[in-house]
């Protein structure tokens, strides 16, 4: 099981829910919340997205990569800046070819996401894809 499947399930366990009760918050299928915890699955951005609605004390950097973030630094989620980088990094990841595990392509969408939420999104994708690729 990669890291970011175990904290999507410690995030559960914490608050007492079932997975029942935990997909019905996040909006999931139980059946994929149990492959995501069994590590079977790679969890779907819907799960991010869910979490990140449903409990605003878990940071999308927390969430991805395991770094705390001060309650000052954790900015609500922008899911549509979300769903394209997640798009730029699978795109620049098929581009050189590289198979990135879970955790580690959950580190290169956080780092790009923080990227576009300090200096904006860049209008030209290049950039991004340039940086996505140089650290994968």
């Amino acid at each position: 099981m990669s890291d970011i499947n175990f904290r999507i399930k410690e995030v559960r366990k914490e608050r007492n829910l079932t997975q029942n009760q935990f997909c019905k918050l996040v909006s999931v299928s139980q059946s994929h919340l149990s492959e995501v915890e069994n590590g079977k699955s790679k969890p779907s951005l819907d799960i991010f997205i869910g979490m990140a609605k449903s409990f605003s004390d878990v940071s999308l950097r927390w969430l991805l990569i395991g770094e705390e973030v001060s309650e000052n630094e954790n900015e609500p989620l922008r899911e549509d800046l979300l769903k394209e980088v997640i798009e730029v990094v699978e795109g620049a990841l098929e581009q050189v070819e590289v198979v990135a595990s879970a955790d580690k392509k959950a580190a290169l969408i956080a780092a790009a996401y923080e990227f576009c939420l300090d200096e904006g999104v860049p209008r030209d994708r290049t950039k991004l894809i340039k940086l996505v690729k140089a650290v994968a």
